[in-house]
């Protein structure tokens, strides 16, 4: 049994903030991969409590909930509905034991990559790109006009006071961070591994490119337009059978929404859920301009980002299939490796974008020769 299969117990907690939303409920019960939450039944229907991150705030989590009900009320049902928590008024999100919950909507369907998001022995959670073997081109355009729907009726929220803000400069910083963090730990074992002096060789030539590209556009790379996902993956598209075909019916995961610019949702989704290539930024750009407006810099700043994210990405799973001893032994690191490759092309298709390498070559170059007034000699 894969370890993302195992259920764990539910946590007290979690339990003791469910019973305060949910206080005639019939049950709350944990749910494999989700260590962070409880599904309760309510009135007939189901809610999952959550608990935010440690550094989450009261008031970020308002401004969320806030952002998702703005999408809701423009008719994008792919979002999950917020409860109040009762006896105070319209508020949603809930102080218990110094951390904050809420409660949402818990939707149907499944993850458009099957298996979902992986737990891992080490008590850690990783999602993964979806392999080319599972690519949905449909549910990507559906995704894509979703979160230009999204984009476009959280933009009155985006410049609130409150709102926490991730910028591209912001995602630059972070990923020079994690690039010079992991080349220290997962590049001293580049000498015995091909896939890890791949990923060093691409991240050595984006990352400059990029700091470049990002200097040449200061205003984008500070704007906050929109409230943006910034945390999308496979795992948080949720898809069901409908009339014979593979449709987009839930949006998952909006621990991490941010104002910032929707060129962060559009390049991660081209990033991890599609291969790389010119076919897909012109299918993203062109879904994406049916509901709302993208600006030709927006349209070059596009594989910019999503090399960033790519960059990122595969060095945080070349860190868990191959620097991380303590999974040695879990069965999902054959899950990593696979997605390690899936996202490697990607990213070197998106080096040689960016920067170029120039040709070696031990040939001799062509030189034409020099034209001469003298007459050929005769045979």
């Amino acid at each position: 049994m894969y370890t993302n299969q195992l259920t764990p117990a539910p946590d007290s907690n979690i339990l003791a903030a469910a019973g305060v939303y949910f206080p005639s409920a019939t049950g709350a019960s944990a749910l494999a991969g989700f260590p962070h939450q409880v599904i309760v039944q309510a009135d007939n229907e189901t809610w999952a409590v959550r608990r935010w991150a440690a550094a989450q705030t009261i008031t970020a989590v308002e401004w969320t909930a806030d952002v998702m009900e703005a999408a809701r009320i423009s008719g994008l049902a792919h979002v999950p509905a917020h409860a109040n928590v009762p006896g105070r008024g319209a508020q949603r999100a809930l102080l218990h034991a110094g951390r904050v919950y809420d409660a949402i909507s818990w939707p149907t369907g499944r993850p458009l990559n099957r298996y979902g998001t992986f737990s891992l022995i080490v008590n850690d959670t990783i999602n993964l790109p979806l392999p080319d073997s599972m690519a949905s081109p449909d549910v990507l355009i559906e995704a894509i006009q979703a979160l230009a729907k999204f984009h476009m009726a959280s933009q009155p929220l985006a410049n609130r006071a409150d709102a926490p803000v991730y910028t591209l400069e912001a995602m630059l910083t972070a990923t020079e961070n994690n690039f010079g963090q992991l080349r220290k730990t997962v590049g001293s074992q580049a000498g015995g591994n091909q896939e890890i002096r791949r990923w060093l060789r691409s991240g050595n030539r984006i990352l400059p490119a990029a700091t470049d590209r990002i200097a040449e556009a200061p205003a984008l790379a500070q704007a906050r337009t929109a409230a943006v996902h910034t945390d999308l993956w496979p795992s948080r598209l949720l898809v069901d059978d409908i009339e014979g075909a593979t449709r987009l019916i839930g949006i998952v995961g909006w621990t991490q929404t941010a104002a910032g610019s929707p060129i962060l949702d559009l390049a991660r989704l081209a990033a991890r859920c599609a291969r790389w290539s010119a076919a897909t930024a012109e299918t993203v750009v062109g879904a994406y301009s049916e509901i709302a407006s993208i600006s030709p810099e927006q349209r070059r700043m596009l594989p910019v980002i999503a090399a960033l994210d790519l960059t990122t990405i595969t060095g945080t799973m070349l860190q868990a299939a191959y620097e991380d001893d303590r999974i040695a032994n879990d069965p999902v690191q054959s899950f990593i490796r696979s997605g390690v490759q899936t996202s490697l092309r990607s990213l070197e298709t998106l080096a040689n974008v960016l920067a170029p390498e120039e040709r070696k070559s031990g040939a001799r170059a062509y030189r034409a020769k020099p034209k001469t007034d003298r007459p050929r000699r005769k045979p």
